[in-house]
């Protein structure tokens, strides 16, 4: 179980606690999307398996896809 869990502000939060979907409209540049906090036995509480795929010259479409721990 996460015991702290805080998004950058450009997540949008109301479909994560709906669906548990981070939707996002990333900022210019490098930011962090999330930091979270274990206090018990530390298992990292998913993985991430992302995809980038060039659609032209100026556009890019990445898909990041997580897989929870034990499932």
């Amino acid at each position: 179980m996460l015991d702290d869990c805080n998004f950058h502000e450009c997540v949008r939060l109301d479909e994560f606690e709906s669906s548990r979907t981070l939707s996002f409209f990333p900022p210019d540049g490098e930011f962090i999307l999330l930091n979270y906090r274990i206090t018990g036995e530390f298992r990292a509480p998913f993985r991430i398996f992302p995809t980038v795929e060039e659609m032209s010259p100026y556009k890019v479409r990445a898909c990041v896809n997580e897989r929870r721990a034990g499932v």
